[in-house]
């Protein structure tokens, strides 16, 4: 029987990759959509392999919804949690709005999802849950993203608190740590930018299936640093 992942955010620009990528590699994929978004059926038909797929929308923001479908998937080995959003404003502009719409949507998305699954990894003792972070959280700078860097910085934290608690398992936490990431949405944002140094989703993608195989089980890479080319 395959693997059930949970991939948050399926039909973003990373979720899409991350999505496909584990329906190539024979796993059960449990993807969540945003409910203003396609219908299940009309999006899942953009996928390649999707007998295996099953979307499904969730208001990652609704604690209570989230738990509910955590837990009526069963027996669950990973979650890659790729919901999020992104915002380029520096520190000296950003208003609290600002702040608390990354933090919905970078930090609170995620922790709702995370809960559930580390309670779930704890009890049987295995399990991947990935949270996507970004590069100016984790090294110097970042005031010209002062809220998205802030939120993805709680990421950070979470990441490190959900392996305290799962410590004397093999499930582990891992944050995945990009570049900029080549998406429609980063090229629509930064049009003059030279796209060829950013990460690909499907190199993200890639990785990630990686750390579920069992080649990666011993891994305990708490943070995964995934930089483009050098300008």
């Amino acid at each position: 029987m395959a693997q059930k992942i949970i991939v948050t955010g399926a039909n973003g620009g990373l979720g899409t990759q991350v999505t496909q990528h584990l329906l190539n590699e024979g796993y059960e994929v449990h993807a969540t959509i945003i409910p203003n978004g396609p219908e299940p059926e009309e999006a899942k038909s953009a996928f390649e392999q999707n007998e295996r797929l099953h979307l499904k929308k969730v208001d990652a923001l609704d604690q209570q919804q989230v738990q509910q479908y955590v837990e009526n998937l069963g027996d669950v080995y990973g979650g890659v949690l790729t919901v999020g959003g992104f915002q380029m404003k520096p520190f000296l502009k950003t208003t609290q709005a600002d702040l608390d719409r990354m933090i919905d949507l970078n930090f609170r998305t995620a922790f709702n999802f995370a809960l559930p699954l580390a309670r779930h990894f704890k009890e049987k003792g295995t399990g991947r849950l990935f949270f996507i972070g970004s590069k100016p959280a984790v090294e110097k700078g970042g005031r010209a993203l002062t809220s998205y860097s802030l939120s993805k910085g709680m990421l950070t934290k979470l990441a490190e608190i959900a392996n305290e608690e799962l410590q004397g398992t093999e499930a582990t936490a891992t944050l995945v740590v990009p570049d900029l990431i080549d998406t429609p949405a980063n090229r629509q944002a930064m049009p003059d930018a030279d796209f060829s140094q950013w990460v690909k989703p499907s190199e993200i993608a890639r990785i990630i299936g990686f750390y579920l195989t069992p080649q990666a089980q011993r891994l305990r890479e708490p943070i995964l640093k995934i930089y483009g080319n050098p300008a």
